[in-house]
């Protein structure tokens, strides 16, 4: 705790990880001649750091 009349300054640091898998399409040929190749589907891998800096400073204490 700080002395009345001083107000604290908090200063936070976060760091986040997020790991929510991969979506995956699917692969069909292209409906016609019979010899299309098929198209490379839509593919992602959903990964994440996040790292957030904060400061707080209070206006009034309580």
């Amino acid at each position: 705790m700080t002395k009345p009349g001083q107000y604290p300054i908090i200063v936070e640091m976060t760091w986040r990880y997020y790991n929510l898998g991969t979506a995956e399409g699917g692969r069909q040929p292209v409906a016609g001649s019979g010899s299309s190749e098929p198209v490379q589907p839509l593919t992602f891998d959903v990964e994440s750091h996040v790292i957030s800096i904060g400061v707080r400073i209070p206006l009034q204490r309580y």
